[in-house]
């Protein structure tokens, strides 16, 4: 059975850079393309509530993903993955049940999943749906591809929490059920923010942050090590991030090899 690549959005894009050549996330958020906004990003005067309800009207998340060009700036598509919003019921309680399909590639079968997602802005497991004309995989495969799915709308979103003007905020990455041996360097399990104001992306308000990070996690026999830094708008009705253009350093180190530096960028929108 083929299966398709592990949606994360991002999942190894959050981990640090300990060398000396290592990009200073500050200069990772000055590296980042600026957000597509389709507007003015307004002060904010006061605190801001992020979530409330467990989903919105989106449709559709899409990720792309490139390699840094040699003037530092976006060089041409490496990665694009999709995910479409078959279903979205909103049950008792403010409990959304939704229903997520990868977008197939040329010569894949297309695979869907179940979770739920409340105004809390907690997420539930992932149910898996194989399609019935592929053999259906080992149960410790499908347990960890469910878990990859589940992550790649948790780390996408935040829980209910209040941000206030000029405070640093978490954005937190859950990201262990996928990666047990991840460590965050900076902040606490996730990406430390700044807010920078509101927008009104698709007639909902936004609120605009800066957002970084390191960490790192081992792969023997090496280990690899990122930063990441760029930009995130995220919807304040839902908690969902509904746009991120973010830049990355990743040092893989192995013995006895030179270490494998790549440098990157990553364009999220959720419609």
């Amino acid at each position: 059975m083929r299966l398709p690549r592990a949606w994360l959005f991002g999942l190894g894009l959050l981990l640090p850079l300990a060398d000396a050549r290592a990009e200073e996330t500050a200069a990772l958020v000055r590296r980042a393309p600026a957000l597509d906004l389709g507007g003015p990003v307004a002060a904010m005067d006061a605190p801001v509530t992020l979530g409330g309800a467990g989903w919105g009207p989106f449709r559709r998340m899409c990720v792309d993903r490139r390699a840094a060009a040699r003037d530092d700036r976006p060089g041409p598509l490496t990665s694009a993955s999709c995910l479409d919003v078959v279903e979205a019921d909103e049950q008792a309680g403010g409990v959304w049940r939704l229903t997520l399909r990868i977008e197939p590639r040329a010569g894949r079968h297309p695979v869907s999943f179940t979770l739920t997602r409340d105004g809390r802005g907690q997420v539930g497991e992932a149910e898996l749906h194989i399609p019935p004309e592929l053999d259906r995989p080992p149960p410790e495969v499908a347990a960890h591809l469910a878990q990859v799915l589940r992550t790649a709308v948790a780390a996408n979103a935040m829980e209910r929490t209040e941000v206030r003007p000029a405070a640093v905020f978490i954005m937190p990455l859950p990201l262990e059920g996928v990666a047990p041996d991840i460590r965050y360097l900076e902040g606490e399990r996730g990406l430390a923010c700044t807010p920078r104001g509101l927008a009104t992306i698709n007639g909902r308000e936004a609120l605009v942050a800066s957002c970084a990070g390191r960490a790192r996690f081992d792969q023997a026999p090496g280990t690899t090590t990122v930063g990441l830094g760029g930009h995130f708008a995220i919807d304040t009705g839902t908690g969902m991030v509904v746009r991120h253009s973010y830049a990355t350093h990743i040092v893989t180190a192995r013995p006895g090899q030179e270490p494998l530096v790549q440098r990157g960028f990553s364009a999220q929108r959720l419609e």
